[in-house]
């Protein structure tokens, strides 16, 4: 993914310094800070480069030189006037790293023509009543399938785990505080789940929640929010969910995704559980649309490979594979 270019000025060496290592370090940040403690080479090297964003001490803004910039502006303020800050673009000087992250992607979110291009981005769940590792292996390959799909460098996406439990316990609770901000309806979501993901292979993802009742209060009207607005924001290309079993308070959650994979084993006890499954669904009200949506897959672990998944979902967006029907006898689907 590209990485914004952003220069940081203060006559502070140490400030600087631990502020850019911190950025540059961490690959999910798209973000590139080139930093400076002397104003002469600042102007030196605006003349010769193009940058995204500047960050400047505030008693800089009164040099006629920034007023005729196109390049956005986030100005450090000192503590002391905390209490005054209303503007994005103005920051308490010594805010914390990630504070400093969420104020700069807020502004290329607000004034890049990259965030406003915006894409139509789709959400995909991959679930199943069974469980197991095949559910997850499928999910995180469907991740990495989606960007070897686009040729554009900006796209990305992001990887939600909402299974019942955790393998590693977050200590920064970083799934609940998303959740938080879902149910609450907090604007600009995209950024918030940019600043809470850790790192990936090319996509973000924000660990598991430590206790699964958190996800078990999501309701329709939250999904929809969540959706709509990742779409209007026009950040993110994707959001794949993988969804534990009994990780949402009722199935029809399912249905505010635009994709629905059931991954399965044929001619196992587990085939003959999911198929059960899916007759119990039919009898439900939202099974018309539930199979307009639903995918089932047939896998093992030996037919999770990136190229047979890159050539699963290139079949789904050419239509040759087919979604579940209503009334359609067995499970069907497609083998992987």
């Amino acid at each position: 993914m590209k990485r914004y270019q952003v220069l940081l000025y203060d006559e502070e060496a140490a400030f600087v310094q631990a502020l850019m290592n911190y950025v540059n370090r961490n690959a999910q940040i798209p973000i590139l800070i080139f930093a400076f403690t002397n104003i002469a080479d600042v102007r030196e090297y605006i003349r010769e480069h193009e940058v995204d964003l500047l960050i400047m001490p505030e008693e800089m803004s009164g040099d006629a030189i920034w007023n005729h910039l196109s390049t956005p502006v986030l100005w450090m303020v000192e503590e002391w006037i905390a209490g005054e800050l209303e503007d994005d673009n103005k920051i308490i000087r010594y805010s914390s790293a990630s504070e400093y992250v969420k104020k700069m992607l807020l502004l290329l979110s607000n004034q890049n023509k990259l965030f406003q291009e915006g894409w139509d981005c789709v959400s995909i769940a991959v679930y199943s009543p069974i469980g197991g590792k095949e559910v997850s292996r499928f999910a995180q390959l469907l991740s990495s399938a989606q960007l070897q799909t686009e040729q554009n460098p900006f796209k990305t996406g992001v990887y939600l785990p909402w299974e019942e439990f955790c393998e590693e316990i977050d200590p920064h609770c970083r799934m609940e505080e998303l959740l938080y901000h879902v149910k609450q309806h907090t604007g600009n979501i995209s950024m918030k789940m940019k600043t809470l993901s850790c790192s990936t292979q090319g996509y973000d993802t924000i660990p598991n929640a430590v206790d699964y009742q958190e996800l078990r209060e999501l309701t329709m009207e939250d999904l929809h929010w969540l959706f709509q607005t990742l779409k209007k924001e026009g950040y993110y290309h994707f959001l794949i969910a993988d969804i534990g079993p009994g990780s949402l308070p009722t199935l029809e959650l399912l249905t505010e995704f635009d994709v629905i994979y059931l991954p399965y084993v044929r001619d196992t006890d587990s085939g003959k559980k999911f198929e059960c499954f899916l007759r119990s669904m039919q009898q439900q009200q939202y099974w018309n649309t539930f199979s307009e949506r639903c995918y089932p897959v047939a896998v093992t672990m030996q037919s999770l490979t990136h190229e047979r998944i890159r050539l699963l979902e290139t079949k789904r967006k050419a239509g040759t594979v087919v979604p579940l029907r209503k009334g359609g006898e067995g499970i069907g689907g497609t083998d992987l």
